[in-house]
């Protein structure tokens, strides 16, 4: 993964367009498309560490694109999280599938301060999508 391909996945996880990116960052919008497609082989390291910020990351994801999965603000210290769960396969497993789709993670962000009567209502009406899609017999 090359550094524009890591600022446009951090910029598309916050759901930002360019323009909202370079107004945080305080440049231009073709800036951030120069960034994004490699036109800019060397960032300054102010910009590095004021997009590190931005994003609540480590600068080093910037350079070393591996490190962006062990940093990430919604889930922490990603080794530390596996290895924690290391002996517990099936949370692993759901922590796998949580840290991979933004689809799981809103809903889980969503429904996980629930009371427990709204929670059985969510999981009545996903049984129900399931059985009306064969997915559960």
């Amino acid at each position: 993964m090359t550094t524009g391909d890591v600022i446009r996945k951090l910029r598309k996880e916050k759901g930002w367009t360019q323009q909202e990116l370079g107004d945080r960052l305080g440049v231009q919008k073709s800036a951030i498309a120069k960034y994004e497609s490699g036109r800019v082989k060397n960032l300054k390291r102010t910009t590095i560490k004021k997009m590190a910020e931005i994003f609540n990351v480590d600068p080093m994801v910037f350079i070393d694109s591996d490190a962006i999965t062990t940093i990430d603000p919604q889930w922490g210290d990603d080794a530390a999280n596996r290895d924690y769960l290391a002996d517990k396969p099936d949370l692993l497993a759901i922590y796998n599938d949580l840290v991979k789709s933004d689809e799981l993670t809103i809903l889980f962000d969503k429904t996980k301060d629930l009371e427990p009567k709204d929670i059985e209502s969510v999981l009545v009406f996903v049984q129900m999508l399931r059985k009306q899609r064969g997915m559960d017999d």
